[in-house]
């Protein structure tokens, strides 16, 4: 019995074995291999559905905002116009653009079969389907969000937590604004077209609607 249970316990702590090399057990997690993307009804660069061939699941990937690629309704509006001042663009289309792109070069990435990791906690967002925050790992190995900070399209941005090697929330978060920071200098993807002289006020505008949102609500919320 009691190598039995040294063996049950050995392949847990190889759940993720696939993306890290040194993995520690995480009960919470559940792996999905060999899934592939589902491009007829495909949202966005970070939010999208896989199927591994039985049944279709929405993932929204953790810690990564990819450009938004409509504005079809005031929410999203406002959500492609904060986009837009964070990166420091001339106007909300070429955010659209980018949006696209970074759509396109997903498909591109999730070409070949590849494996989520998830806990399956819920994501909130416009879909009436339910949808749930995950890692996506590509076929050679790489982490999708990362790919995304690193080619310029994508930020470091959004609901995270400590992956299944147990790699703490702040040190993703931390590599995640390195490879931001290292895209924005060498312009790639949507930085090529950021206005860094713009940039810094176009930020404060924002931060200052949202902290004026937010006093009207909490107002709202006393009365």
């Amino acid at each position: 019995m009691t190598r039995i249970k040294t063996l049950l316990a050995g392949f847990a702590a190889v759940a993720c074995l696939l993306i890290f090399p040194s993995p520690l057990p995480a009960q919470d997690w559940e792996k999905l291999p060999n899934l592939r993307l589902v491009t007829e009804n495909f949202h966005d660069a970070d939010s999208f559905q896989v199927t591994d061939g039985k049944q279709t699941r929405h993932f929204r990937l953790y810690l990564v905002d990819a450009p938004e690629t409509n504005a079809g309704d005031p929410t999203m509006a406002r959500r492609v116009r904060e986009q837009t001042r964070y990166f420091g663009l001339a106007d909300a289309a070429t955010t659209l653009r980018f949006g696209r792109l970074a759509t396109e070069q997903v498909k591109a990435w999730l070409a070949q079969p590849f494996t989520a990791y998830t806990t399956g906690a819920r994501g909130l967002g416009r879909s009436t389907e339910p949808r749930h925050y995950a890692f996506i790992v590509t076929a050679d190995g790489q982490d999708l969000g990362e790919l995304l900070v690193r080619h310029g399209l994508g930020r470091a941005f959004g609901v995270g937590r400590a992956d299944c090697q147990n790699t703490p929330q702040a040190e993703l978060r931390a590599k995640l604004a390195d490879l931001e920071l290292s895209a924005a200098l060498a312009r790639r993807g949507i930085w090529a077209e950021a206005d860094p002289e713009r940039l810094t006020a176009l930020r404060a505008t924002e931060r200052a609607e949202s902290s004026e949102l937010a006093a009207i609500s909490q107002s709202a919320q006393g009365d």
